[in-house]
């Protein structure tokens, strides 16, 4: 049971991953990142593919087998994150859902401490 839905969260981040390389929005390498834990825990042929991808293989085995993020993509990462939560964080002030504005900043703030605890490359 616990394997399928590795796998179906597995196919979902992958999806998202790869349309977040296509889509500016999308952050394409974070949703690659929860698609390999996931099929870590469920198939070893799919974890192999993603981290031995060309193109974004080698952040993604960084990441999950040494918790390396090379600074200047920190910094890409961070700068991201507060752009889009901070519009994210306004509008639904403005809209009077206070909820879903701390909501956004409690998420971009988890997010910032994840991408700073990460080592450097």
């Amino acid at each position: 049971m616990y394997k399928s839905i590795y796998m179906l969260f597995g196919y979902i981040f992958m999806g998202l991953g790869i349309a977040g390389f296509y889509l500016p929005l999308l952050p394409g390498v974070l949703f690659l990142i929860l698609a390999a834990y996931c099929f870590m825990r469920c198939s070893p042929k799919y974890y192999n593919r993603i981290i031995n991808n060309k193109l974004y293989g080698s952040y993604v085995k960084n990441f999950i087998e040494y918790k390396i993020i090379p600074k200047k993509i920190k910094i890409i990462i961070i700068i991201f994150i507060w752009s889009f939560s901070s519009i994210s964080i306004f509008y639904f002030f403005d809209s009077n859902m206070l909820i879903a504005s701390g909501v956004s900043l409690l998420i971009a703030i988890i997010s910032t401490i994840i991408v700073i605890s990460a080592n450097n490359e």
